[in-house]
């Protein structure tokens, strides 16, 4: 079976990016989101923990040791990072 898979960019209005998140995948997508490095790690591990409760929602850009959103990425290296 085909499924539809969301990208989402967030930057800001982390309230808001959740709502739509599980919106989402209660229709059935499985959702990437991508915070903006500039995002405070305090700010950017509250909205993971928020999500934590859906096994299809997946965070490529996971806070490294450095505290810093993208440093640990599969995707790319921090000098490659776009945000």
């Amino acid at each position: 079976m085909s499924t539809v898979g969301v990208v989402m960019l967030v930057h800001t209005a982390f309230d808001r990016a959740e709502q739509v998140i599980r919106h989402w995948v209660q229709g059935g997508c499985p959702v990437v989101v991508h915070v903006d490095a500039n995002v405070p790690a305090g700010t950017f591990k509250e909205f993971e923990t928020a999500l934590g409760d859906l096994p299809t929602v997946r965070f490529p850009n996971a806070i490294a040791a450095s505290g810093a959103p993208g440093a640990s990425s599969p995707l790319r290296s921090p000098q490659q990072r776009c945000c």
